[in-house]
C-alpha cells in the first residue's frame, strides 16, 4: 500500500475587477482553499456587494473573513485559523 499524499489547502490572491468575479472566489473558499482578496481595482460599490455576497459564502461554510488593510481581505475556510 502506498499512502495518500495529504490534500494540501492553498492560499489564492484574487484582485477582480468587477462583481462577476464574485462567484469565482466563492468557489475557491468552497473548495476549501482560503483567499486573499485586493479590492485596489473595483469601484466601491461593487465592493460592498462583493464582501456581503463573501460573508454569505463564509457563514455557510463555517469560515472567516478578516479585513488585512484598507482594501485587503483574507477569507478562509473553516480549516484555516488566523491569529493576530
Amino acid at each position: 500500500m502506498t499512502p495518500k499524499e495529504p490534500l494540501k489547502s492553498k492560499i489564492i490572491v484574487f484582485a477582480p475587477v468587477s462583481y462577476s468575479d464574485t462567484d469565482m472566489i466563492a468557489q475557491k473558499l468552497m473548495d476549501g482553499d482560503a483567499v486573499i482578496v485586493k479590492f485596489d481595482n473595483l469601484d466601491a460599490n461593487s465592493s460592498a456587494r462583493m464582501v456581503d455576497f463573501l460573508n454569505g459564502t463564509i457563514f455557510a461554510i463555517h469560515g472567516a473573513i478578516n479585513r488585512l488593510d484598507k482594501n485587503i481581505f483574507i477569507c478562509t475556510p473553516a480549516n484555516f485559523q488566523i491569529s493576530k
